[in-house]
């Protein structure tokens, strides 16, 4: 049964139709079957409000037709819903007036992808507080830190782990953002250029639970670049989290030993017993991967000329499946975290068998020597040199190496005392301070699910039930 084959069609769709485009229109649709409802209550009674004929037993039906079969037969979600509701009552007609399924497919999607948002966010900002309780008992682990995999000063590994929370307290700006989008309402937009009958858009968005509305009615139907907007804030969630999962791997590995991972989250070899596989880890970066392959995707289909049905349908499931995909790697990330242990004896042993300390000779010799920065700089690398050519290990390090005076030499090159002198804003040696901004960060940071208390209170009010399934 195809929608139109008493009008213009004059018939129903063909079997290839039904096995491929109506299949995929149909898959996973029934995670919108909530929403939904909540898109045509709301559209029933907008339309009573501008004088419609809307029959009680219309909107009755649709309070109790919370889900119905999804048949490709019918093209999608939104003929299946409709010939269910014609089992229910035969007052469903009006329901169509001014409203192509296109709005009533995209309301429900919002309405779902704001849900999911929420799930999403919720994950991340656990995940942002395991990061500060990391941070919190580790603020004076002391490690070297590292650049290009080299070692390069002192730090603590408190102030290595917050690394990977600051890009997430911005993802935090962008969720907040992309949130602010979805919360307009593109109801009553009418089939692109406005409705006909008197809809009031403010009072649909009311009900919707929505802030406003989406005022542009042709923009409002497409909005081609949000799912653009939402599949970025994915991808720059996961391409943090797959950072910290490579040099997690790295450091668990027998070479660097930093690390220990939870037996309970690796995955046994095989063949070769005596192997702890990070399977977690490499699991967080093949999402960010697959995600990152999307973008691509997501661009093709949004710059598909306007008013083309593909630059949704193929990304109305997929969009959220990949929220809910992300949602459980950022979960995972938290349990590995949480379990993991860090090797203080063999973080301290590697700060203290390396050359870390050569910058800060070199900023003794520019603060108390007068030295030029070139000339520090030439002069700690030469009694390095020195000692390396002469196999002498970087704890043996001696005043005499030295064309100058370091009467504080020993104080120079303690790593604790290093740290402690870092303390301009947001170095190793402020780490109280960044904690505490990126905690307030955390706390401010809260979006809410629609819980359609005006929708409830309007049925109510005219004498209907309220029992949503949202």
């Amino acid at each position: 049964m195809t929608y139109g084959k008493d009008g213009v069609l004059g018939s129903d769709a063909s079997e290839i139709l039904i096995n491929t485009a109506f299949k995929h229109d149909c898959d996973g649709a029934e995670m919108f079957m909530p929403a939904l409802q909540i898109a045509d209550l709301a559209w029933a009674l907008a339309l009573k409000k501008a004088g419609i004929d809307i029959k009680d037993e219309l909107i009755q039906a649709l309070i109790k037709l919370k889900t119905f079969p999804l048949n490709p037969e019918y093209g999608d979600i939104y003929n299946s819903k409709n010939v269910a509701l014609k089992k229910l009552t035969p007052n469903s007609k009006n329901l169509h007036i001014n409203r192509p399924r296109r709005e009533a497919i995209n309301i429900a999607f919002y309405l779902k992808l704001k849900d999911t948002l929420v799930d999403f966010s919720n994950a991340l900002k656990s995940l942002a507080n395991v990061f500060i309780e990391t941070a919190q008992k580790h603020k004076n682990t002391i490690m070297p830190d590292f650049t290009y995999l080299q070692h390069a000063q002192p730090t603590t590994f408190g102030h290595y782990i917050l690394t990977f929370l600051f890009p997430i307290l911005r993802d935090f700006e962008r969720i907040e953002l992309l949130y602010s989008h979805l919360n307009k309402s593109v109801a009553g937009s009418g089939s692109v250029n406005g409705c006909t009958f008197e809809i009031d858009r403010d009072y649909l968005a009311k009900l919707l639970d929505m802030q406003e509305v989406e005022y542009h009615s042709r923009d409002a139907m497409w909005r081609s670049d949000l799912p653009i907007e939402a599949i970025y804030i994915i991808n720059s969630v996961m391409a943090n989290l797959a950072r910290i999962t490579d040099e997690l791997q790295i450091f668990a590995t027998a070479e660097f030993e930093m690390v220990k991972l939870p037996a309970s989250l690796s995955r046994a070899s095989v063949i070769m017993p005596n192997k702890q596989n990070p399977y977690a880890l490499t699991y967080i970066r093949g999402v960010s991967n697959e995600m990152l392959g999307k973008i691509s995707s997501y661009v093709a289909y949004e710059k598909i000329i306007s008013g083309n049905p593909d630059s949704r349908t193929f990304v109305y499931a997929d969009l959220i499946r990949s929220f809910q995909k992300a949602k459980g790697a950022i979960e995972l990330l938290g349990a590995v975290l949480k379990e993991m242990e860090i090797n203080k004896k063999i973080l301290e042993q590697r700060v203290k068998n390396s050359f870390l300390y050569a910058t800060d000779i070199a900023e003794w010799l520019i603060k108390h020597k007068n030295f030029t920065y070139e000339d520090a700089h030439n002069e700690v690398g030469r009694v390095i040199r020195y000692m390396r050519e002469n196999n002498i290990p970087p704890k043996e390090i001696k005043k005499e190496f030295f064309n100058v005076d370091i009467p504080e030499l020993e104080k120079i090159i303690d790593p604790y005392e290093s740290v402690k002198r870092k303390k301009t804003k947001g170095g190793v040696g402020d780490i109280e301070n960044l904690i505490q901004k990126a905690d307030s960060k955390i706390k401010s940071f809260e979006l809410k699910k629609g819980n359609f208390s005006f929708l409830k209170s309007e049925l109510e009010g005219m004498g209907y039930g309220t029992e949503l399934t949202t």
